[in-house]
């Protein structure tokens, strides 16, 4: 395998480590979420692009977002959250590291 190869592999396997992960940060949100917070639920979403992805909440009307228990509530699952995905991130690139070697 020429280096060229394996930088494509590489670039490849990051972007399915980064939708991965942020899926399963969204899910992780909506999880945690109460159960009677139903439109919270499906307001969760997650975009990836290449290298980045965001989760957030988009709710079909306007909503006050600065200091609503809402936000609130986001940030503290995101702050729980985040420390998981980046050792899941972490773990699967290091995985496919050691089988590429």
């Amino acid at each position: 395998m020429t280096v060229l190869e394996l930088a494509d592999e590489l670039e490849n396997e990051v972007h399915r480590i980064v939708r991965d992960a942020a899926e399963r940060t969204a899910q992780a949100v909506r999880q945690m979420t109460p159960a009677n917070k139903v439109r919270t639920r499906k307001a969760v979403f997650f975009i990836a692009n290449q290298n980045q992805a965001v989760v957030g909440l988009k709710f079909g009307e306007t909503f006050p977002a600065a200091g609503t228990p809402t936000q609130e509530r986001f940030q503290s699952q995101i702050g729980v959250i985040r420390p998981l995905t980046r050792q899941y991130v972490i773990d699967r690139l290091n995985k496919f590291l050691k089988a590429e070697t």
